[in-house]
């Protein structure tokens, strides 16, 4: 049996030990009151033996690891698409202001390398 000294008192962290904030029956318990301490003890360290078998579980550690990865490849292909489809509409709209350079820029350098290419197949059927 524990005594009062082992018991957490009031004002202390019991966070991390999900029974300590658990009173042991009085020395004088009846035995309802004892089987149902054994029954949550039992209840108890089932769940503890749960929990770490899940944490040793080489299968479900990495069936974690692949559904992490799986979200962070969604997310960066939403944010690139994201990203994509408003450059996109940022050069449309640069592309259809009358008062842009743009146009006439892309014009110039469609016409250099088409001048180009037609230079080159001509040299080149000489």
């Amino acid at each position: 049996m524990s005594t009062a000294a082992d018991r957490p008192g009031q004002g202390e962290d019991v966070r991390g030990n999900p029974g300590a904030d658990y009173r042991e029956p009085a020395d004088d318990a009846s035995p309802d009151e004892l089987e149902a301490d054994i029954a949550r003890t039992r209840r108890e360290l089932g769940e503890t033996v749960e929990a770490l078998s899940d944490k040793l579980d080489p299968k479900a550690q990495a069936d974690k690891q692949v559904e992490h990865l799986k979200h962070r490849a969604r997310d960066q292909v939403d944010r690139a698409r994201d990203s994509a489809q408003s450059r996109l509409t940022h050069a449309r709209h640069v592309v259809a202001d009358p008062g842009s350079p743009v146009p006439a820029l892309i014009a110039a350098v469609t016409g250099a390398a088409l001048f180009a290419a037609v230079g080159l197949l001509i040299t080149r059927l000489r």
